[in-house]
């Protein structure tokens, strides 16, 4: 699956599978493409960003569920949430080959402290990072899994240019993250250099 369809398809499920579930994200707090809105004094947008080569039932946040029945391909969607500390809880890739998939953040081994923790800060959109899960590439059977979070913003960046652009136009973006991130310093820079379009017509 290319990376347009498998964007497509995470937004269809992101609507279709997490909407109504008990203790998941709500239908209506998934930004659809295309979309501006209005963020209470207490919200900020997260991006969800997540690159399987297994199928996945459930990716749970402290908040909740946040996609269930994904199947193996690149996702990325924009939630609305309350501004305050999340973490990545638990990956469910149900029973494969009779092995349990179920792993919780917790038992994963960490490259960095907070690896899977981060803050959303209101009126803007926090991005944390991308969720990778890789599977043995020389024992599928055995069940064991890596799961990463790397910070690939200028890539995330580039795809919600073509679907919320509408979004990156009128909030500050930021990496929500353990570290800072040059990109997208560099990226608000610029950005914030260029007038505004009712700058350039209140000029002489």
């Amino acid at each position: 699956m290319n990376r347009s369809g498998a964007h497509a398809l995470g937004i269809m499920l992101s609507f279709a599978l997490v909407a109504g579930c008990a203790g998941s994200i709500r239908k209506d707090q998934v930004v659809p493409p295309g979309t501006l809105v209005e963020l209470a004094e207490d919200e900020g947008l997260l991006v969800i960003q997540i690159d399987t080569d297994v199928p996945l039932e459930d990716v749970r946040l402290t908040a909740g569920s946040v996609a269930q029945g994904l199947p193996k391909g690149q996702y990325i969607w924009v939630i609305r949430v309350p501004a305050r500390r999340y973490a990545w809880q638990q990956i469910d890739m149900g029973s494969e080959a009779g092995i349990d998939g179920r792993y919780k953040m917790s038992d994963v081994e960490l490259l960095h402290e907070g690896e899977f923790e981060f803050e959303v800060v209101p009126k803007s959109i926090n991005y944390p990072g991308e969720l990778i899960i890789r599977s043995d590439p020389f024992d599928r059977s055995s069940g064991r899994r890596s799961i990463r979070n790397r910070n690939h913003s200028a890539m995330a960046i580039r795809r919600l240019r073509k679907t919320h652009a509408s979004l990156i136009d009128a909030f500050p973006i930021r990496y929500a993250g353990w570290s800072g991130d040059g990109f997208l310093d560099f990226f608000t820079r610029e950005r914030q250099s260029i007038p505004s379009s009712n700058e350039s017509k209140e000029k002489p």
